[in-house]
């Protein structure tokens, strides 16, 4: 008899908390809303700024013998050696000390 009444209990509470789950969760839609409003003007913002920065790169002039040189000394592409190098303001020596001192990247987990 015990036992019976303990599955009955137990029955019921799984009952109790299937309704929970089945409940409606109110959600306020304008929230939201200009919650994907706020978020799409920051992304907006950003890629403003990613833009002004690539046209301000863009007018500065490296030497194509520098960008031979950055890319065979730190092993890069071409395209890499020439952003870093305008990003130095076209200074070799600048350069490689901001290489050397940049944030090493995430390692890649061994499979």
């Amino acid at each position: 008899m015990a036992k019976h009444g303990q599955e009955t209990a137990a029955f019921g509470k799984a009952m109790d908390v299937a309704e929970d789950e089945e409940k409606e969760v109110k959600v306020d839609a304008k929230a939201i809303e200009q919650a994907f409003i706020r978020l799409r003007e920051s992304q907006e913002k950003a890629n403003a700024k990613k833009r002004e920065a690539a046209k301000e790169l863009a007018k500065i002039k490296v030497e194509k013998a520098d960008v031979v040189l950055v890319q065979d000394q730190l092993g890069l592409k071409k395209d890499e050696a020439e952003v870093l190098l305008k990003q130095s303001g076209g200074d070799v020596r600048k350069c490689f000390v901001a290489y050397i001192n940049q944030p090493p990247a995430e390692p890649v987990p061994l499979v």
